[in-house]
């Protein structure tokens, strides 16, 4: 990768944080920032556009943090495991809200599940469900996507000892990380943690499985994963890169799916470049994640 890229990279990450900064505290009043997001911009324009393209022969990891590719000429693997993941080995109390994260990176359109000794932890009716009949979105050859789950235990008890492991899937490819989770097992933390269970009115809104960041060529359709678990079931938005709220009808080339998942069609940086934020919410918490997409030049 040379280092226009890596430098363009750094400006990019920039742009996501002053774009990700809350109205309450950001200091820069709207039109400052407004200047200073189009200037970037013009920066990016100004540059050659050979120097735009991520091309096919520089598939490599762009940097620790974000972004990794798999090399043809390497016998690297495609799909693998970012640094945001759970420890080998947790010991909690009885009673305590757990919580276990994991992302991978790769291409192909890669998905994140749960097992707890070797069965599937189903979170969501929707976690499973890939909505593909509606829309037929195949995995771009042009793509890097990371992709990540967290899975919460609430009233830990003894019951849900074991070995959580997740795993990062394509049709291709199928890696596994495993964490193994102890938790105490006297009778009065047991009583504890039934206590704690019969006291909770519900689940509060969560979201389980989502996209994190991604590139992708340009003119493709994208499908921006966002999976949520709560009771009551959790209302979701979605708001697009102006923090607009999308509903049905008010983007022409942008529609959330039936399964929460939000679909951008025919991928253009002008339009589409920028962050997606997607947020659900029930009576007892709410939960959002921000979506970093960047549309990449046709090769």
């Amino acid at each position: 990768m040379s280092e226009v890229s890596l430098s363009r990279l750094k400006q990019l990450q920039q742009l996501r944080l002053m774009r990700a900064c809350p109205r309450t505290v950001c200091s820069m009043n709207m039109m400052m920032k407004s200047l200073v997001i189009v200037l970037l911009l013009a920066s990016f324009l100004l540059q050659d556009s050979e120097q735009l393209s991520i091309h096919r022969g520089a598939k490599r990891r762009l940097s620790s943090a974000y972004y990794g590719r798999k090399d043809r000429r390497s016998s690297r693997p495609a799909l693998s495991f970012t640094k945001d993941m759970s420890e080998d080995l947790l010991v909690k109390s009885v009673g305590s809200t757990i919580e276990l994260r994991c992302s991978v990176i790769g291409n192909g359109d890669p998905t994140v599940y749960w097992l707890l000794n070797g069965s599937h932890v189903v979170q969501s009716k929707s976690e499973l469900s890939v909505e593909m009949a509606e829309v037929d979105v195949k995995a771009p050859f042009e793509q890097t996507v990371i992709v990540a789950s967290k899975l919460v235990i609430d009233c830990a008890s003894p019951e849900d000892r074991g070995v959580y492991t997740c795993v990062g899937e394509t049709e291709e490819e199928r890696i596994t990380k495993s964490t193994v989770l102890y938790i105490g097992e006297g009778s009065l933390e047991v009583e504890n943690a039934e206590e704690c269970k019969q006291n909770a009115v519900g689940v509060p809104a969560r979201i389980t499985l989502w996209t994190d960041d991604v590139m992708q060529q340009e003119g493709t359709d994208l499908v921006l994963k966002c999976r949520a678990a709560g009771v009551p079931a959790p209302k979701m938005r979605w708001f697009d890169t102006e923090e607009s709220v999308i509903k049905a009808g008010s983007h022409h080339d942008i529609r959330v799916l039936k399964n929460g998942d939000l679909l951008i069609e025919n991928l253009n940086f002008y339009r589409h470049m920028g962050i997606y934020t997607c947020e659900v919410e029930n009576a007892l918490g709410s939960d959002k994640v921000e979506i970093f997409v960047y549309p990449t030049a046709l090769s």
